[in-house]
């Protein structure tokens, strides 16, 4: 018989009990969860599995779970969910349904809600998705009245059993339940309202202060975060005024009436509901969803971001769950909601620590190897004639120094001269010239490139190498590379070097340095720099990267007077001489060359001091109109990017204006004048320089670096974007920021 024939199909491996598509009546628990599993790769399918491990091993009732997923995802999604109903052999009902069918279903509340909510246009049924929740209560069997809607990605901590109890502090008003969003998001999507409204509490933290709380303390209004939402479908479908707000015209007017444009799907319109009608909404405590999220705190929030993201609880395990929606790493979101594991992923070798008890396996091999000890380590290698070589020793022969003692090849014949005591070294291979430290004087071209090069993966040496073959192809002159990288990665830089040096058969020097000597040359500018125009707190190098170019004219050979920067996720479509050429049209008072920026995220970031002066260029798209412009057109000033920077270091070396720009005192004024909260580094204060001094900075033509990051345009700002993105002419770079594909 077919499944809707059916109550449920027994599976004799576990107590499962599954139907395709579930007879009207014959569900025997109100413990209905629905989750969203579409577009199945290696990372969804881990939070699944982790979601559904914490879902059953707390669980003391029993549950249907509706899955809604695609034909590609299906036999994942029943696996997973099979093998943790085995392990844990818990009573539960699952159905899974087709998202296409979903989707048609409420095309009209997408239509509605798209204009408003959607960050970008994609295959329908992927956006209706994001809208699932307002009209779930059409789709679902009519004698169903509760369900909780649970985005995968989160990890429970608790007996399910007691969010199912929270339906009961529902008032009779109440349609849905949410918890607050704990991030910025709403503070940020409404700088145009609140600059109106000031006072209003829309956009203010959950907590007004981080102290504990009295039950009559007023609290903000953050919005509402949609990972978990309770469904009381009986009263929904009878509310009119619910039905009434789903309409265009009642959508249009309250989006409005608070100038917001939003980008989360269902999670703004409720966050703009419930604040409309606040009797509507249930508000469940924090505790029932703690994100963790933390891109706001790193993306010009900082200084407010604790207060938003405050949740109180005795305990960290007193959150009843934890969503790590916004990880991109599920390594990290694994760590941060299961501190007694650690899982750390290299190419085909996976290692897990629990305690002290390390493993070593092959991935989808069996176990090949353990040890009780942290004396003993055990390697196990898998021959392809399928022999085991075994290597048994105390860990102290893997010491660093001795482990590459041990495996590197001994040289043969006479001792070879130090880099610094030789010009250049020729490789047989092709017309290679490579110096580790240039001695004064011996540099045959003013071509000077520097490229920062750390913490090697293949997505970085992808870039290094796209980077390397567009320059070497088209370059016509004689070029000497300067890459800064670690001992990680520099083995990894010179071999992409040689071979596309190999390739284009091109005459190029180039010169190694460590990363961590060039950030010890700095310090005093990264110390000052840090508080204003860093997202995060990192190793000391790493942040120094993101300031360099502030000190670079330091580091360098006195005797070099010109060189560019270059970030390695560019790649050039003309001869890198025309970009040196620019350095002829400075102005005497230029010391470096950046083009614009061409997204609004200065226009984000300045949101306060625009607040105040509406009508400053400070934050407006380069080209004030997409037309044509004349000459004599006025630009506006979006801010500098410095994914390309032209340094004219004799003239910056002996600019005092600039040295007195450096001091703490002088950074700090600058950023108090502008209430400017930056987060990319070097960059930021590239934009302030150029905006206070413009003289200092000569304006690179946007062909020269044209950015095709489009992240602003799908939060919060697609009804300018365009306007900032725009760029004229013959594109002579592309800057693949935000690891965005260069085109072909």
């Amino acid at each position: 018989p077919q499944a809707p024939e059916v109550a449920a199909l027994v599976d004799t491996a576990g107590d499962i009990k599954r139907v395709k598509y579930i007879p009207k009546g014959e569900n025997v628990t109100e413990h209905n969860i629905f989750v969203i599993y579409t577009k199945e790769n290696y990372l969804l399918k881990t939070k699944l599995e982790l979601f559904l491990k914490s879902l059953l091993k707390f669980t003391t009732i029993d549950l249907h779970l509706h899955i809604i997923t695609d034909e590609k995802s299906e036999t994942s999604a029943e696996t997973v969910l099979k093998n943790q109903i085995n392990k844990y052999r818990k009573r539960v009902f699952y159905t899974l349904y087709d998202v296409e069918d979903f989707a048609a279903k409420i095309n009209d509340i997408v239509y509605v809600m798209l204009p408003f909510f959607s960050s970008h246009a994609g295959s329908y049924y992927s956006d209706a998705l994001f809208f699932l929740s307002l009209g779930l209560h059409r789709i679902v069997d009519p004698k169903m009245n509760q369900a909780i809607l649970i985005d995968c990605d989160v990890v429970f901590r608790t007996d399910v059993k007691y969010l199912f109890e929270q339906f009961k502090k529902f008032t009779p008003e109440n349609l849905f339940g949410l918890a607050p969003e704990l991030t910025p998001v709403y503070r940020h999507i409404l700088y145009r309202y609140r600059a109106t409204y000031p006072k209003s509490s829309f956009g203010n933290p959950y907590y007004l202060s981080t102290t504990s709380h009295r039950k009559t303390q007023k609290y903000g209004y953050p919005g509402l975060n949609s990972g978990v939402v309770m469904l009381q479908f009986d009263r929904i479908r009878a509310s009119k005024l619910y039905a009434e707000s789903l309409k265009f015209e009642n959508v249009k007017q309250l989006t409005d009436k608070y100038s917001f444009k939003g980008h989360l799907g269902d999670q703004d319109f409720f966050t703009l509901l419930g604040y409309e009608f606040p009797a509507l909404i249930y508000r469940l405590d924090c505790i029932w969803n703690r994100q963790l999220c933390t891109w706001w705190k790193e993306h010009g929030y900082s200084d407010v971001f604790d207060q938003f993201f405050h949740c109180e609880a005795k305990v960290a395990s007193s959150w009843r769950i934890a969503t790590f929606a916004g990880y991109t790493d599920e390594n990290e979101a694994v760590k941060k909601v299961n501190k007694e594991w650690t899982i750390r992923k290299i190419p085909k070798l996976h290692f897990l620590w629990r305690k002290r008890r390390p493993f070593l396996w092959l991935r989808r091999k069996r176990w090949l190897a353990m040890s009780n000890s942290n004396k003993i380590f055990l390697v196990l290698i898998a021959i392809s004639g399928g022999a085991l070589l075994i290597l048994y020793s105390s860990n102290d022969l893997f010491a660093r120094p001795i482990l590459r003692t041990f495996f590197q090849s001994q040289p043969t014949g006479p001792p070879q001269p130090q880099a610094p005591e030789v010009a250049a070294l020729v490789d047989t291979a092709g017309d290679i010239k490579r110096v580790k430290y240039i001695p004064k004087g011996e540099n045959v071209t003013e071509h000077n490139i520097f490229v920062i090069y750390t913490k090697e993966n293949y997505l970085l040496k992808t870039k290094l190498e796209l980077f390397l073959k567009s320059l070497l192809k088209f370059t016509t002159i004689d070029l000497h590379l300067h890459i800064i990288t670690d001992e990680k990665s520099e083995t990894s830089a010179e071999t992409v070097l040689k071979n596309q040096i190999n390739k284009y058969r091109k005459r190029v020097f180039y010169t190694l340095y460590d990363v961590e000597d060039f950030a010890a040359k700095i310090n005093d500018i990264v110390y000052v720099m840090l508080p204003f125009f860093s997202s995060h707190a990192g190793s000391y190098y790493s942040d120094a990267l993101f300031f360099l170019s502030l000190g670079l004219h330091r580091i360098v050979d006195p005797k070099m007077n010109q060189a560019i920067l270059i970030d390695c996720d560019v790649v050039f479509r003309t001869d890198v001489k025309y970009l040196f050429e620019q350095f002829k049209k400075f102005t005497p008072e230029n010391l470096f060359g950046l083009a614009p920026e061409l997204t609004p995220v200065y226009r984000h970031i300045l949101y306060r001091y625009r607040a105040t002066y509406p009508k400053s260029s400070f934050g407006n798209p380069y080209y004030l109109s997409t037309t044509s412009h004349r000459k004599t057109q006025k630009y506006g000033y979006p801010g500098l990017n410095s994914g390309v920077v032209m340094l004219q270091f004799d003239r910056i070396r002996a600019s005092k204006l600039y040295a007195e720009s450096l001091k703490f005192e002088n950074v700090k004024q600058l950023t108090d004048k502008y209430s400017f909260k930056g987060h990319l580094g070097d960059q930021d204060f590239f934009t302030l320089l150029g905006y206070e001094f413009p003289a200092l900075i000569y304006r690179l033509d946007c062909i020269w670096n044209r950015q095709l990051c489009t992240w602003w345009k799908e939060h919060g700002y697609s009804d300018v974007f365009d306007q900032f993105f725009h760029c004229e002419g013959k594109i002579k770079l592309y800057h693949g920021n935000c690891n965005t594909r260069v085109p072909e």
